[in-house]
């Protein structure tokens, strides 16, 4: 078990996940941090915002997380265009639920923050304007997702490595501060979305690179030689 380059992998596949968890629980005590500075009022709708957009993030991280054996073991057997089939679908479907999601909360915000808080709260306006903004991101995370567990799958641990800590940690806490500057307390959580979206960019712009790195390699494999010399054999035979 230890030969191989089996615990190798095993880290490569594992340190991406492990690191985002992490890192996101250090990136939202940050955030809690600021937004404590704010008020009790503000950091409570805060809280119960982010608790009601994590929904869309647990689905989503869940569908990227259960294709993952799919798609790997299809890469390993050579099987691309079952992988492909099973990344481009996992990836549409997340995508849309995080856009149902997205699209119940900018409707329905003060509705789902009022679940949790009362009405006469002035927390519920904050955590009402507060949901609107993060779930802005829901859609360009999803995507982010499925390509860090793309990555994963097929052996590509530093490019998962590289989106896990620059989707939280690398990016998102420096702009907290950066956007906290510019946009007042609005701006820190605005911090969130704008991450996102900037590490979907730069998820899509490395399966680009891989994709094209492999475009021969992902191709159908053509038949072995002698399996077409006795489709021909079989051919004149009949003829």
């Amino acid at each position: 078990m230890l030969q191989n380059g089996i615990p190798h992998d095993v880290l490569a596949t594992g340190l991406p996940a492990c690191l985002m968890t992490l890192l996101e629980n250090v990136s939202y005590a940050v955030l809690d941090n600021l937004m404590s500075r704010q008020g009790v009022a503000m950091q409570a709708g805060l809280g119960i915002a982010k608790k009601v957009n994590m929904l869309a993030h647990c689905i989503v991280r869940g569908m990227a997380q259960g294709v993952l054996p799919l798609i790997g073991y299809n890469y390993a057997a050579g099987n691309f265009k079952r992988m492909r089939s099973a990344v481009t679908l996992s990836t549409l479907i997340s995508i849309g639920i995080a856009s149902v999601c997205m699209g119940i909360c900018l409707l329905f915000s003060p509705q789902l923050i009022g679940i949790f808080i009362r009405h006469a709260s002035p927390s519920l306006q904050y955590g009402a304007d507060f949901l609107r903004i993060l779930c802005i991101g829901a859609p360009f995370s999803a995507c982010a997702y499925a390509c860090i567990s793309f990555f994963q799958a097929t052996g590509c641990g530093m490019r998962a490595f590289l989106l896990a800590i620059f989707r939280k940690g690398l990016l998102d806490i420096p702009m907290m501060f950066l956007l906290g500057r510019l946009l007042a307390v609005y701006g820190v959580v605005w911090a969130t979305p704008f991450t996102d979206i900037v590490c979907c960019v730069l998820a899509l712009l490395l399966c680009s690179s891989f994709l094209r790195r492999h475009r021969d390699a992902l191709q159908p494999n053509p038949a072995p030689a002698r399996f077409t010399q006795t489709a021909e054999v079989f051919r004149e035979l009949k003829a």
